[in-house]
């Protein structure tokens, strides 16, 4: 089996300007893609390369289905090893190419509207926590084939939940994919005990 890896998918932001979207999708070197117009749309634990994970992401009952598109041109992919080692690849009509991203000029709230990004930082964390632990439970429900009921119940009554409101852990400032992999380990493991 092969080692778990990071898998984040980097799409553009479709809420742009369509001559933005259309300027970037037509460049002609790698070296002109701005991070600033992508944003962050999925993250998981994988064991696959990246021909497995672009056919797992390209179906109609993708992992990431309800959250984003499927993967497609002009979308970047960053595998992160366990030694927290990133490399970019580019997806483009003839495959992939490895490239330079600065993932920290991508807009770390662009998937939330003004009003959030405007209120005060204690009112910021409680919509968080709260946004995310719903979208943790979506995932969840896709990823165990159980309802939303069931897999809110379990959620709720998990040591991942218990840590998605404590401040030591901050678990409440990761992606719900993030929370949703940590809560799945959880789960294996009581499984398994």
């Amino acid at each position: 089996m092969k080692n778990e890896i990071r898998f984040r998918l980097y799409q553009i932001n479709k809420d742009l300007p369509i001559d933005i979207i259309e300027g970037h999708l037509s460049l002609e070197t790698t070296e002109d893609i701005d991070p600033k117009i992508y944003r962050l749309t999925w993250e998981s634990l994988e064991n696959s390369d990246l021909e497995a994970l672009y056919n797992k992401y390209n179906t109609d009952n993708r992992p990431n289905n309800y959250v984003c598109r499927s993967i497609s041109t002009s979308d970047i992919v960053e595998i992160e090893d366990e030694n927290n080692t990133s490399i970019f690849y580019l997806c483009s009509n003839f495959g992939w190419t490895e490239i330079e991203f600065d993932k920290n000029q991508v807009p770390p709230e662009m998937g939330f509207d003004q009003w959030y990004i405007n209120t005060d930082m204690e009112r910021r964390k409680s919509l968080r926590m709260e946004m995310g632990a719903k979208a943790v439970v979506q995932i969840m429900v896709q990823r165990l084939k159980k309802s939303n009921r069931a897999v809110l119940s379990k959620f709720k009554s998990s040591k991942t939940y218990e840590n998605l409101y404590d401040e030591k852990t901050k678990l409440w400032s990761k992606s719900p994919y993030y929370v949703a992999d940590v809560f799945e380990k959880e789960i294996e493991e009581k499984e398994n005990n």
